[in-house]
């Protein structure tokens, strides 16, 4: 009796873990994402589009194939990138390409930032939806299946930290441009 509320106890503690991370897996639309508005006060709506501008440039080494929008005046920029992450542990361990879309929103003293992770591509496999890595949907006898941790816990660190790296720049203070050299 010990031992299956030891396990149900396990059992819960996982689930509670997982919703605790800022990833989201959502069932309905099947995507995973991870979104937040992030008060920038005092700061244009033109000074935060430079920012996300400037940071792309400096993130990605070539910023013009990865912007899919570029719009100044809507404050929307929408970029389609990937990140080589780690998957699985030991000798099983492998890179893998997390494809995401990462779209940068900007208004008057604030951004909004929304990730979310389109697919992987690896040796194992050529292209797989996140979902479907993220979330094996069910095992043969009908239940769910829990999300491939590996996968999730890679997109998870790779997510927040392109969110930190955008984060900082949206939220520092750039080098004045206009300055006569």
């Amino acid at each position: 009796m010990k031992s299956i509320l030891n396990f149900l106890l396990i059992l819960i503690l996982s689930f509670q873990a997982l919703a605790q991370g800022d990833l989201i897996i959502n069932d309905e639309t099947q995507v995973t994402s991870m979104e937040s508005v992030v008060e920038v006060p005092g700061v244009s709506k033109d000074e935060l589009y430079n920012r996300a501008r400037h940071w792309v440039a400096q993130n990605f080494k070539s910023a013009n194939d990865v912007l899919k929008m570029d719009d100044r005046t809507a404050g929307a920029i929408v970029l389609k990138a990937f990140d080589n992450i780690a998957v699985g542990s030991g000798i099983a361990a492998t890179s893998v390409k997390m494809w995401f879309t990462l779209s940068i929103y900007q208004k008057e003293g604030r951004f909004k930032y929304v990730v979310e992770v389109d697919e992987y591509q690896g040796d194992l496999y050529p292209s797989s939806p996140s979902y479907d890595m993220l979330k094996w949907r069910y095992k043969k006898n009908g239940k769910e299946r829990q999300p491939h941790m590996s996968y999730y816990t890679s997109s998870e660190r790779s997510v927040k930290s392109t969110v930190a790296s955008l984060s900082k720049t949206m939220s520092g203070t750039v080098v004045n441009t206009q300055e006569d050299w």
